[in-house]
């Protein structure tokens, strides 16, 4: 008994990943993800909560790369974005030693480091034809401008902190989203247009060429010129997050649950979701289905902790059965393991 006992200890310590894509990670004791991004090449980079990494899974759920050598002590914010190489350019700022810090790090598609450089920007990313790169800081009121080599081109100073999401249009116009109304501004960096009526929490460019905005908890489309196509009204609940493909667009609640609409918000299905403890937070597209990513809680009501997790759903919510919710990853054990026979409790 005691030498079964030692081996499913040896498990626990080990870095194994059970079933399809069902993962927590435990860098940090409080953190959740914050987005996922379906690459390519069919990866899956899930950004950890408050700016403290990101790790890539491949469709079986096998962790292919993970950098959390950059970690905050809060506020973080992060975002990433692929060019057409399968070059990756991920974007990070938060507190570290009450000093607020923004870089960026740029891999290739095999996830080598390319660079990494300090950086004004510390939110959303928006890829221009050129691939330049325009970066809100959504925390000090800049924008700036990158090249594809990680060089600064421009930085303006907005003068407002309520930045909130931005988009480059097919003619390469800049579309930023603030408290204050839809700014336009040029590739060069110049404030062409204040449109103050249109104020919104998230903005998308949809492969129909139609934007796809979120204020609360309503989602409107829009046509190139910005006249109103639809509205979809989510009620008794609140949008965590929203992916689209070239047919249909994913809203995840709150309940937790995925509604499906066509490309024109038209409700086409709806999937429960179910995870013990678990909180969604983020939503991709799968090749069948939807990846989902959040934070799971553990420990009793005085320690509880929250990890970021990751987890494959069908369409119709279905999940894989292999009978282990969660798979803990890199934790080591560099000294010997013992295991104490106490009569007085159960043993497997």
């Amino acid at each position: 008994m005691k030498n079964l006992f030692t081996a499913f200890a040896f498990l626990l310590f080990s870095n194994l990943v059970f079933g399809q894509i069902e993962w927590v990670g435990n860098h940090d004791f409080s953190e959740a993800a914050s987005d996922i991004l379906r690459t390519s090449q069919g990866q899956y980079v899930l950004l950890h909560g408050n700016g403290s990494g990101l790790t890539v899974f491949d469709s079986d759920g096998g962790i292919v790369f993970e950098d959390t050598t950059f970690l905050f002590t809060g506020y973080g914010k992060s975002d990433l974005i692929e060019f057409p190489d399968s070059s990756i350019l991920f974007v990070c700022g938060g507190l570290d030693c009450d000093v607020f810090l923004s870089f960026f790090v740029k891999y290739d598609k095999d996830w080598n480091r390319l660079g990494a450089e300090y950086c004004y920007g510390s939110g959303e990313i928006a890829k221009f034809s050129d691939n330049s790169v325009a970066i809100v800081d959504v925390f000090n009121g800049y924008l700036e401008k990158l090249s594809f080599d990680g060089s600064q081109v421009w930085l303006k100073d907005i003068y407002q902190f309520g930045l909130t999401d931005l988009v480059v249009t097919p003619t390469d116009t800049l579309l930023l989203a603030t408290e204050d109304g839809l700014l336009k501004i040029t590739a060069d960096g110049d404030l062409v247009d204040t449109i103050p009526n249109l104020i919104f929490d998230r903005l998308e460019i949809l492969p129909t060429g139609n934007y796809l905005a979120q204020v609360n908890d309503v989602l409107l489309l829009y046509s190139p010129d910005f006249a109103q196509l639809a509205a979809f009204q989510l009620t008794g609940d609140s949008i965590k997050d929203i992916d689209f493909d070239q047919n249909e667009i994913a809203v995840l609640t709150s309940a937790p649950k995925i509604v499906r609409l066509d490309i024109n918000l038209n409700i086409v299905g709806t999937t429960s979701l179910s995870g013990h403890n678990q909180t969604f937070n983020a939503l991709a597209f799968s090749e069948n289905g939807f990846v989902v990513g959040g934070g799971e809680q553990y420990g009793n009501a005085t320690h509880i902790n929250t990890s970021a997790f990751i987890k494959s759903f069908g369409l119709d919510g279905s999940t894989a059965n292999h009978n282990t919710d969660i798979a803990l990853t890199s934790v080591s054990q560099n000294g010997p393991i013992v295991v104490q026979d106490l009569s007085w409790l159960y043993q497997a």
